[in-house]
């Protein structure tokens, strides 16, 4: 994907579907500064992966939906360091009220983080730093 302005409209981002449909929206490649999505994109609660570029590598993150907020965290499970997910952009539990990693269904909350359940006792998510400004997310600079 070519590289794009920290200015540059989403308009161009926008995808069919939710991220619970059939037919995931496509893993987009963004920098710091740069537009994720639009929050009326994805369902609420939801959630979608993006590969966020950090020193020089890509690296797999997803974003929740909650309402008028949302929250980033990096694809790695701190307990056995491997993606959270099974299926594309979906990292929430059935309820919609945690999210899971599928190898060991450990859970952690949607806001900050933090180990819910499961064998992570004391650990947590690596959180992304994003905004969200006139209904748009944004990782943060």
């Amino acid at each position: 994907m070519a590289d794009h302005p920290s200015t540059h409209t989403p308009v161009g981002l926008s995808f069919e579907g939710k991220a619970d449909d059939d037919s995931p929206p496509p893993v987009l490649t963004v920098k710091p500064g740069e537009a994720l999505c639009r929050l009326d994109e994805m369902a609420d609660p939801g959630s979608r992966a993006f590969m966020m570029r950090r020193g020089g590598e890509d690296e797999e993150i997803f974003v929740i939906r909650q309402g008028d907020e949302a929250f980033g965290y990096v694809n790695i499970c701190p307990h056995r360091f491997v993606p959270l997910n099974w299926k594309p952009h979906v990292f929430l539990n059935h309820d919609k009220t945690r999210i899971l990693c599928v190898v060991h269904a450990a859970t952690f909350d949607m806001r900050d983080g933090s180990c819910l359940g499961g064998p992570c006792p004391g650990q947590g998510l690596e959180q992304v730093a994003l905004r969200v400004e006139k209904g748009i997310i944004y990782l943060a600079d």
